[in-house]
Formats: structure tokens, sequence, C-alpha cells
């Protein structure tokens, strides 16, 4: 699945994760993140998403920021409930 919808990333990524619909049903996941951090919270709604992803089995196999948006990062996850892997 991807998601790239212009900073709305953020709210449907932890809508899907309430209901558990990535970890049920998404076996790769690449998402283009807006990082815009204005306060102390913005980041730290922005890392427990990150936190939530990892604790429901998404684990980083690719990263890089985007070339073209200063504040794009694109990071691709596999889940590691539906995707048989060998994690160092």
């Amino acid at each position: 699945m991807k998601v790239d919808i212009e900073s709305d990333e953020w709210k449907c990524l932890r809508q899907m994760l309430a209901e558990g619909t990535l970890r049920k049903y998404v076996r790769q996941l690449d998402v283009e993140y807006h990082i815009i951090v204005h306060t102390p919270e913005s980041l730290r709604r922005y890392y427990s998403t990150a936190k939530w992803l990892e604790r429901q089995g998404f684990r980083i196999f690719h990263s890089r920021r985007n070339p073209y948006c200063i504040t794009c990062w694109e990071i691709s996850y596999i889940n590691s409930n539906l995707v048989n892997l060998t994690l160092n």
C-alpha cells in the first residue's frame, strides 16, 4: 500500500493502526511522511505513530529523503506478521 496524501498520512495511519487494518491486511507499506515540527507535541505525535507501527510488526527496509520536498521522507515497511522474515 502506498500512502502519499500530503500531510494527511499521520491522521490516516493512526486511524488504520487503531482499527488494526494495517496489521491484518497490508504486507508492504510505503509512506511519504511530511515532517513539519512546529511544537514539541507535533514531534511526539510523529514519534508515537512511528513506534505504533513498530509495535504492530512493521519493520523499515528502506528510507530516503525526498529530493523534491525538504520536509518529506519516504519510508518503506514490511509487515513481519504477514511475511516470513529473518531479522538480524
